[in-house]
């Protein structure tokens, strides 16, 4: 009996470090989501798609880029409107 008594208050014990160490958890989860949060704010806003893009010549307007490079290619004139 004694031998059963001394084995609950130990089960007890240990699920008590078990709550206060999944609490500990759940404040360094919360503490991480705060930096995470005030990182996002700091950093600077991603440049637009459009602003990352070079504004193609007429010619080249809508193409995908590799219809573009062969155009050049194939066109000099194409070629030498684009490069300037």
């Amino acid at each position: 009996m004694q031998e059963q008594d001394g084995i609950q208050r130990e089960l007890s014990d240990l699920e008590r470090k078990q709550r206060h160490l999944r609490q500990e958890i759940f404040d360094v989860e919360d503490e991480i989501i705060a930096r995470r949060d005030e990182l996002i704010a700091l950093a600077p806003a991603a440049p637009s798609r459009k602003n990352k893009q070079r504004n193609p010549c007429s010619a080249c307007a809508g193409k995908s880029p590799e219809t573009q490079i062969l155009r050049r290619i194939k066109n000099p004139e194409i070629r030498a409107n684009h490069d300037q």
